[in-house]
């Protein structure tokens, strides 16, 4: 693990905008930090974005085999992660999530999750591959719990495991197609104050809505260009007034929605168009704060966390179903 105590590259900041008494346009991104490269600071197609309890930003650094932690500003702070299989090693990193001191990272080319402590050490793993219980296949997505519990989108297997903190296997739902509860490709998860679990069901350009328990509730989007359709949609995160952020990677923006799939509001960058976003792939939230892996262009973007008004569109239908 290397170490510092700033950034190699410092965040470039943004000029403050003033909020529309009629547009539900969010304002420009009060920093952005990152390009191409290898150096502290810098990424090769960050794909998600984790914030913890005091205002740390986690980025899953894939291309690059590591996680880089930054303060709230942008400051590197650490890098941890080489690539291999190892302890500490990570193949194609995609997921990550914070509870606690505790930090977990989807290895996904190694088929299993990797947990870190609060200063980026190894601490154990548990997954290895397969489609057994409590085994993986390209893991993907991570969340946590009030109670530590994780949630794993394992992709490979189209299906969500539960884990407990030390890494025991809990439950599991889901099964392959596009039926209510079944998945193809599962990408991102969140779970919000409630413990319902928001999953990004990738390939059916779509959110499920479960209860922690996996009974499916309802779900919302199709595939197209519109106000609460996705184009292969990738991270989601759910900030601190319960609104539901999903990085709409195909259509390069990020579209935010309430708790039930109501359409809130939708940004691709600044309104002036400095820095539009380029196939976003993970989102993260909190301390007042969204943050956006905009893997495309290397970098995130930090806009500010405030609740987007209501809209007319569409929200979350449900047909009843049981748990898978």
């Amino acid at each position: 693990m290397r170490k510092a105590l700033w950034a190699a590259a410092l965040p470039v900041v943004a000029a403050a905008c003033s909020e529309s008494s009629t547009s539900p346009e969010p304002p420009p991104p009060e920093l952005r930090w990152g390009q191409m490269g290898t150096m502290d600071g810098r990424f090769r197609s960050p794909v998600q974005v984790a914030v913890d309890a005091n205002g740390g930003v986690y980025v899953a650094d894939s291309n690059n085999a590591r996680i880089q932690k930054f303060d709230a500003d942008g400051a590197f702070l650490y890098a941890t992660g080489t690539a291999g299989a190892g302890d500490e090693q990570f193949l194609t990193p995609l997921g990550i999530a914070v509870h606690n001191a505790d930090i977990y990272v989807a290895d996904t080319g190694n088929d299993r999750v990797q947990a870190l402590d609060f200063d980026g050490e190894y601490a154990f793993q548990f997954g290895s591959p397969g489609s057994g219980i409590g085994q993986l296949m390209a893991p993907n997505g991570l969340a946590t719990d009030a109670a530590g519990n994780v949630y794993v989108t394992d992709a490979g297997n189209s299906r969500i495991q539960v884990f407990d903190a030390a890494g025991t296997y809990v439950r599991q739902w889901g099964a392959s197609g596009s039926g209510d509860g079944q998945f193809v490709d599962p990408a991102g998860v969140a779970v919000n104050a409630d413990g319902d679990v928001y999953v990004v069901d990738r390939g059916n350009h779509r959110v499920q809505v479960f209860t922690g328990a996996g009974s499916y509730r309802g779900a919302w989007g199709q595939a197209g260009s519109g106000d609460g359709q996705f184009q292969s949609p990738s991270g989601i995160a759910i900030d601190d007034h319960g609104v539901v952020w999903v990085a709409d990677t195909g259509n390069d923006r990020v579209q935010a929605f309430d708790r039930n799939g109501n359409f809130l509001q939708t940004w691709n960058g600044p309104s002036d168009g400095s820095a539009p976003l380029n196939a976003p792939r993970g989102v993260g939230a909190g301390k007042g704060y969204v943050y956006v892996a905009d893997s495309g262009n290397h970098r995130i973007q930090r806009f500010n966390q405030r609740r987007p008004r209501t809209s007319r569109v569409r929200g979350l239908s449900s047909k009843g179903g049981a748990a898978v």
